[in-house]
């Protein structure tokens, strides 16, 4: 598991169960379709995630149909990394 997954899928969790047995069930869990957030609580997402991963999303990144999946934002989430810091992650630097 990816470090983004894991931070997705602990923030997530904190917030209450995600639906799966297995890491690789939870990743492919729609987060507003399960309901386990809403159109508050995704500001709230983006917020952190940004600060966490020194990242910047674009309104184009919103619209991606991977966005509302936490496997696919994962996915998101490392390709914005990458960009901003080479092949390096922000943990690795």
């Amino acid at each position: 598991m990816r470090n983004e997954d894991k931070w997705l899928v602990d923030w997530f969790e904190q917030r209450g169960p995600v639906p799966g047995n297995t890491p690789e069930e939870k990743l492919q869990v729609d987060y507003f379709e399960s309901g386990l957030i809403d159109s508050f609580g995704v500001i709230e997402l983006i917020t952190e995630v940004e600060q966490y991963f020194k990242i910047s999303f674009e309104e184009r990144h919103f619209q991606e149909r991977r966005f509302p999946i936490i496997g696919g934002l994962s996915e998101l989430i490392a390709e914005l990394t990458h960009s901003n810091y080479g092949e390096k992650s922000y943990h690795d630097q």
